[in-house]
């Protein structure tokens, strides 16, 4: 017979490094009994894009809090397993799925919190932003990003597989650059940098951010108001760094696949309550 063991739960959580300002199990039969976790935003500077990307790949739902604390929870509404989703197997299973997910996207990040414990912060903070994106792009039409064999041509040559590489990962790129002097001839070039296209799927910009912070590139909203740039830090060994990003998007992508494909189900009701956010507007949390 499964079990869900608090202490093992809050250990594991806490090893990975977050604070745990509440939690309730959801092990009762009733299916009003809501399995969530609340967690510290203040833990180290860039963790509440880390929380929604671990949310998403376990299949959890994250909201915000009034205090913009991460909560993470998990509706038995859209529990795709065979098992009864109400059995205590199935809610085992669930708090399973996320601990795996927190151990494996902390051990991604453990040269990000690195600099940010040598006092490196991050420029930019997603959840500083992300209001802007996800309230501004979930009643936009869906949008489905352009092929690549549209505009690989316009990319830099040296970059061009690994451009084409991040599109078919799922992540969608709008402009690049290499930063290499060769390619840019006439004029002073810029650090390389890439652009993605954040309309793609929901939430992706926390995505974006999380695959630069495991890459140790820099991520910043774009100019466009749908867009994620991320950038390359000076003085950095420019191949080294591209390398970097696309390993970590090998890796992060196949993570996010169910995600993915549950979010692009236009009508189904794990997009709808990952649209919402509506953790706070349940009366039985």
């Amino acid at each position: 017979m499964p079990s869900v063991d608090e202490e093992h739960i809050l250990e594991v959580i806490r090893k990975a490094g977050h604070d745990v300002y509440a939690i309730r199990l959801g092990m009762k039969p009733q299916i009003d009994d809501i399995p969530y976790v609340v967690l510290s935003h203040e833990v180290y500077p860039g963790v509440e894009a880390h929380l929604f990307t671990i949310a998403d790949i376990a299949l959890w739902l994250p909201a915000f809090d009034e205090q913009g604390n991460v909560v993470l929870y998990r509706s038995r509404e859209i529990d795709e397993s065979a098992v009864d989703p109400n059995s205590e197997e199935a809610r085992s299973a669930a708090w399973d799925r996320l601990l795996t997910a927190v151990e494996r996207v902390t051990e991604l990040l453990t040269s990000y919190k690195e600099s940010v414990d040598r006092g490196l912060i991050p420029e930019t903070i997603w959840a500083h932003h992300q209001g802007q994106w996800h309230f501004g792009l979930r009643e936009a039409p869906d949008h489905k990003a352009p092929p690549v064999d549209i505009f690989i041509d316009y990319v830099d040559l040296s970059i061009r597989p690994l451009i084409r590489e991040l599109n078919e990962l799922g992540f969608a790129t709008k402009e690049s650059c290499s930063g290499l002097l060769d390619e840019h001839p006439d004029r002073e070039p810029y650090r390389p940098y890439v652009m993605f296209d954040d309309r793609v799927y929901l939430d992706m910009s926390a995505h974006l951010y999380t695959l630069a912070d495991i890459t140790q590139w820099i991520p910043g909203p774009g100019p466009h108001g749908f867009d994620v740039r991320i950038q390359q830090g000076a003085n950095e060994d420019n191949p080294k760094a591209w390398n970097r990003l696309i390993s970590g998007a090998r890796t992060l992508s196949p993570l996010l696949q169910e995600y993915r494909a549950l979010v692009g189900e236009k009508d189904g009701l794990y997009r709808k309550l990952r649209e919402q956010r509506g953790f706070l507007n349940r009366p039985d949390h």
